[in-house]
């Protein structure tokens, strides 16, 4: 293959020996040229003639050092990327001067290839390509920018003091020598030194101050743009308008930005002591009381423990009586010695209750537990069809409206770095509630100079995120990738997360524990939901009561009529003591007809 026609392959290396060639090797050529040693790289490394010629071959696979002293799985991807050498005056796809044969020229430009001509992606020399922006600078080295502090109080840290006047770091004994360090800083500063990349701190222009006068951190990817610095170095919010301005980096993380608003005050001990009573309302607690002694009452009854309802109410065995239908509810069974029919009917109605109430009351507990929240707000989409007011950064604005469609910008209250946070905004009234990234609401909780500590408690996250931002560096084109691809590899490794959470330890303190939420407006089983089911205990428990009262009296007359026939008391009604009765009571039966005729004297 000899490349795209838009770009076609050349052989810098014909007619070389004959003195005719278009090549100009300087510096580069050997001193008896041959075939074998056509050009000499730095370092007195000879190459021939076929290395890049004769179209798209994977020419490095054998030929360089970088890759045929290495076993194969330690050689870099583009030994087997397949190249040729091209004529940059006459290529219409990606190409790159030469980094090997630096003196070589072709056609009154710098020997060139291109790797995208052969289809595939050049990832030659990425580092090289960081190591050559910095040499070309004033300076020779890379310029980096920074912005304030980051919000969390960890990423980046040195151009504010602690709140109690104290450096965060001494001056000049920041990373690199500057007044700066950071997770971000450190990790940065130690990915360059892995290149052996020096690098510097430049000032953000005038110019892009002007360009953005609230925020130092729009600012400094104003700088980049500009293209006074190389990188800034910090926790970017990746927005659509920084992306029109510069390439970023590729993301250190993804942040989340979460809802915050007000916390309702603890509740009291005495709230605390009737919690557990709350599913229920007072009526139902006070209903279901009297009822169960009602009950107890028809039990205590029907065990025989009293001769009379009244006597139970009257005398000393109501205690008891209640007693027993509490008892009866915890156990879904009635205590009684026999069990007649009515008490089986009563404890049938008795046990369904139970189970229902029971039940009910174990819902609305763990209803509780699941919708614990110190406010009534449960969502974004719920806040803004409300109409509250929101503190948020100027910068996610754009976002957030495209987000959620119901949102007005009117409902959007502009604030900014430099300016008063968004929490003590809160406070003060300008809003009803406050959109902060994650880092933003770790720092309302650990008291450092961007948020007061006394925000612990006062108000809470929900827990969806409402929108979520890459984190990542604004840069310039030609390190981009370079840096990306050392960036991802050290991230994906954890390099960064160790980083993070050496700063949090370094500079946050007093971190905030974050309490149970409470939910607002519980739901409680009342009255009238329990109303038929509790009228349907009382009238069973009087039907009961009705059936044993019909029941004794059957018992007790056909004990009497026993006892009447049964002459010789000896238990046993027989057949003669039945013939006597039945006369005696058809004697009384006679004489009763003949008084009733007998006609006064």
């Amino acid at each position: 293959m000899l490349g795209n026609s838009e770009c076609p392959c050349i052989d810098p290396f014909a007619n070389l020996s004959s003195g005719a060639a278009r090549l100009n090797l300087g510096a580069n050529a050997p001193l008896v040229p041959t075939a074998n040693c056509a050009i000499i790289r730095s370092g007195g490394l000879c190459y021939s003639s076929e290395y890049g010629s004769h179209g798209c071959i994977m020419h490095d696979l054998d030929a360089t050092p970088e890759c045929a002293e290495q076993a194969d799985h330690h050689r870099p991807a583009w030994c087997s990327a397949q190249w040729c050498y091209v004529d940059a005056k006459n290529c219409d796809r990606p190409s790159q001067a030469s980094t090997y044969f630096t003196d070589a020229e072709w056609n009154g430009a710098s020997l060139a290839f291109s790797y995208e001509t052969c289809g595939y992606v050049n990832n030659f020399d990425l580092i090289g390509r960081i190591r050559r922006a910095a040499t070309a600078t004033r300076l020779g080295k890379l310029r980096i920018a920074f912005p304030g502090d980051s919000g969390e109080g960890y990423a980046l840290v040195g151009s504010k003091l602690h709140t109690d006047g104290s450096y965060k770091v001494e001056p000049g004994k920041g990373v690199g020598g500057t007044n700066r360090s950071g997770a971000v800083v450190v990790f940065m500063d130690n990915l360059l030194q892995s290149f052996s990349v020096p690098w510097l701190e430049v000032p953000i222009s005038a110019r892009s101050h002007e360009f953005s006068p609230k925020s130092t951190w729009t600012a400094c990817v104003h700088e980049v743009a500009l293209g006074n610095a190389d990188m800034c170095w910090a926790n970017f919010w990746v927005t659509n308008s920084r992306r029109a301005l510069t390439p970023f980096s590729a993301p250190l993380y993804i942040e989340p930005f979460y809802l915050i608003i007000r916390r309702e005050a603890e509740p009291s001990l005495v709230e605390y002591l009737i919690r557990p009573f709350r599913p229920f309302t007072p009526a139902l607690w006070l209903a279901m009381f009297a009822l169960l002694a009602y009950v107890g009452v028809t039990l205590s009854y029907q065990d025989g423990q009293v001769q009379s309802v009244w006597e139970c109410l009257m005398g000393g065995s109501f205690v008891v009586a209640i007693l027993k239908g509490v008892h009866a509810f915890s156990q879904g069974e009635v205590a009684v010695d026999v069990k007649t029919s009515g008490v089986w009917l009563t404890q049938f109605v008795l046990g369904f209750t139970v189970l229902v109430m029971v039940t009910g009351y174990t819902a609305l507990v763990t209803t509780q537990l699941l919708q614990a929240s110190a406010s009534r707000i449960s969502s974004m989409e719920q806040a803004v069809n409300m109409g509250m007011t929101f503190c948020a950064q100027n910068i996610i604005h754009a976002d957030l409206l495209a987000r959620f469609p119901g949102l007005r910008a009117q409902q959007l209250v502009e604030t900014y770095q430099g300016a008063k946070p968004d929490l003590d905004r809160m406070d003060d009234g300008d809003c009803d509630a406050a959109i902060l990234s994650g880092g933003y609401w770790f720092a309302a909780r650990i008291g450092n100079r961007t948020h007061a500590a006394v925000h612990c408690g006062t108000k809470v996250r929900l827990p969806e995120s409402v929108a979520t931002f890459t984190i990542a560096m604004p840069v310039v084109d030609a390190i981009a990738r370079g840096i990306s691809w050392r960036m991802d590899a050290e991230v994906r490794t954890g390099q960064y997360m160790r980083l993070e959470q050496e700063a949090i330890d370094n500079y946050t303190v007093n971190a905030c524990v974050e309490g149970q939420q409470e939910a607002d407006g519980v739901l409680q089983f009342g009255l009238p939901e329990m109303a038929g089911l509790m009228l349907v205990l009382f009238v069973v428990s009087t039907a009961s009561l009705i059936i044993d009262r019909v029941g004794r009296y059957i018992e007790n007359r056909s004990a009497k009529l026993k006892a009447a026939i049964d002459t010789d008391g000896d238990g046993i009604v027989t057949n003669a003591e039945l013939l006597r009765a039945m006369s005696r009571r058809s004697s009384r039966s006679s004489r009763a007809e003949s008084t009733a005729v007998e006609p006064f004297p």
